[in-house]
């Protein structure tokens, strides 16, 4: 191993200051802020401010599907079917814009060969902002169309059980694409919040007093999507439970379904635990008692996102074929714990283990380290999609967006090259030196000489960006972004603006010519490709 000082970033649960944003203190004063090819000049300054204020929102995909379902418009390859274009939104979480092999290649095989395929066939984004750096208030932005601080909160709705982040009166994409009659499906971690309620009625202030046999109020199946497979708080707080249409069930590896619990079967199977070393096996991150589903795995929660969404994509051909669909996709890909499946198996999806059984795809050991693992897994989610399109013929009349929640978390075991900044104010997890290349060393005898350099991304002067998740610097916030509406795989290049891509319901926007065939860049100029 280089002669560096390898950070163990194996820390303790958080204090009480929740994830945001943190404005991190140079060691040395006057030191330039690493990755920037030179100072900015006045007038660059005053551009890019110019830029930002024009153009908070330009996503051109997003703000071209409610142009688009009015229109009936569509395209298709030979022997695909036609009409107005399906759309999937595939957002992991904590994957940064380093870590996309085609964005910064590293040594050897790429780790993310179906993202790499989906960059070459559409339009990919260097310049991609999440709206924070961290992951609640980009999923309502990005779900609303609405700024962070046109939610409830600034900094997002952590907490299940807390008033809904979607204010009365404010329309998300799926509820503007049903009136469309679009067919709308939600998957995966929520951070919106929620309304429960006991047994009589009545309001209650955490989901631990609620009746749980009844669903939760202003949920996302109220608000646009006609069914829905969710977990609220993701995969690292409580409740660690699936929600399908807002109430709480129980996977029946019997039945391959999920199933409403009455309120014996919510005392059975339904966990309370307060012993810290049990806690730990789930999540760090809890204060106070940890809820679990009793066979609930962190490693099981993509298989069974994944099972879900492919059965809604084979009922909805299946029974609305002559509808278009809009998937709403939240992979738990990328976050703590970082628990990879040994086996990613949607025929079996609690068997995480055999990698024998049919069906199974290795993933836990394929990459140097398991957060890269977990990226990896993401992406063979995104390959079971495009297979399954593919199959049905309707990947070229399938507008699909991969992107991230914000820039990429922290891994195991790191080491920057050029430490002469401090994050002397950030969150524990975050704390201390940092600065110049990141590299990620492998946490697998099998991968011991591999490293991960630079996950949170690099210019395209190749230097690195500053900061990482939760950094109010680039490293933070700039996201990978590939939008794909049929087109050809050819050879890769980059869309020139800087985008944001906060606001997703701008129905007037124009459509970029050449988008659909993933020839053009973010002006709808020809693109060099």
């Amino acid at each position: 191993m280089p002669n560096k000082t390898v950070l163990d970033k194996r820390l303790p649960a958080p204090s009480r200051n929740d994830f945001r944003s943190y404005n991190h203190k140079p060691q040395v004063d006057g030191a330039p802020p690493v990755g920037a090819a030179r100072p900015q000049t006045f007038d660059e300054k005053i551009m890019k401010t110019k830029a930002l204020i024009k153009q908070p929102v330009l996503l051109y995909l997003l703000c071209a599907c409610t142009a688009l379902v009015s229109s009936g418009t569509g395209i298709a390859a030979e022997g695909e079917k036609t009409g107005r274009p399906n759309i999937l939104i595939f957002m992991t979480d904590d994957i940064g814009f380093g870590d996309i092999h085609a964005f910064n290649p590293q040594k050897g095989e790429s780790i993310t060969p179906n993202i790499d395929k989906l960059a070459k066939s559409g339009i990919s984004f260097h310049h991609a902002h999440s709206p924070a750096a961290v992951c609640a208030p980009t999923r309502y932005a990005i779900l609303t169309g609405n700024h962070v601080y046109r939610g409830r909160l600034p900094n997002g709705t952590w907490n299940p059980d807390a008033p809904s982040q979607i204010l009365n009166g404010q329309e998300t994409l799926g509820d503007r694409l049903q009136k469309y009659g679009y067919h709308t499906a939600f998957f995966g971690k929520t951070h919106l919040g929620g309304v429960f309620k006991n047994a009589e009625g009545k309001v209650v202030g955490n989901f631990s007093e609620a009746d749980l046999t009844r669903k939760f109020n202003d949920g996302v199946s109220e608000h646009g999507f006609d069914y829905s497979l969710s977990l609220p708080s993701g995969i690292q707080k409580s409740p660690l439970a699936f929600f399908q249409n807002d109430r709480l069930v129980r996977y029946e590896r019997a039945t391959s379904e999920f199933k409403p619990l009455t309120k014996e079967e919510i005392n059975q199977h339904f966990r309370r635990i307060t012993d810290e070393s049990e806690k730990s096996k789930y999540s760090t991150e809890v204060r106070g008692p940890l809820y679990v589903m009793d066979n609930y795995t962190t490693e099981s929660v993509g298989p069974l996102l994944m099972q879900g969404a492919l059965r809604f994509l084979d009922k909805h051909f299946k029974d609305d074929q002559d509808k278009p669909f809009y998937i709403h996709y939240m992979s738990q890909a990328g976050h703590r714990p970082y628990a990879p499946p040994s086996a990613f198996n949607v025929s079996d999806p609690l068997n995480t283990e055999d990698r024998s059984a049919h069906g199974a795809i290795r993933v836990k050991g394929v990459t140097p380290t398991k957060r890269t693992d977990m990226l990896y897994e993401s992406d063979v989610a995104l390959g079971l999609f495009m297979e399954k399109l593919k199959a049905a013929g309707q990947l070229q009349n399938t507008i699909i967006i991969y992107t991230s929640d914000n820039g990429a978390e922290i891994s195991e075991r790191i080491a920057w090259s050029n430490p002469t900044l401090d994050a002397v104010d950030a969150h524990p997890w975050y704390r201390g030196p940092y600065g110049g290349d990141r590299t990620e060393y492998a946490e697998y005898p099998s991968h011991a000489n591999e490293t991960h350099l630079n996950g949170q991304g690099v210019g395209l002067d190749k230097r690195a960006l500053r900061g990482m998740k939760s950094f109010v610097y680039e490293g933070g916030h700039r996201v990978p972004l590939i939008i794909r509406w049929g087109g050809e795989e050819r050879e890769f290049n980059f869309a020139s603006e800087y985008q944001s891509y906060q606001s997703v319901n701008q129905p007037h926007r124009p459509i970029p010519d050449g988008l659909h065939s993933g020839r053009s860049d973010s002006a709808g100029r020809p693109s060099s490709g």
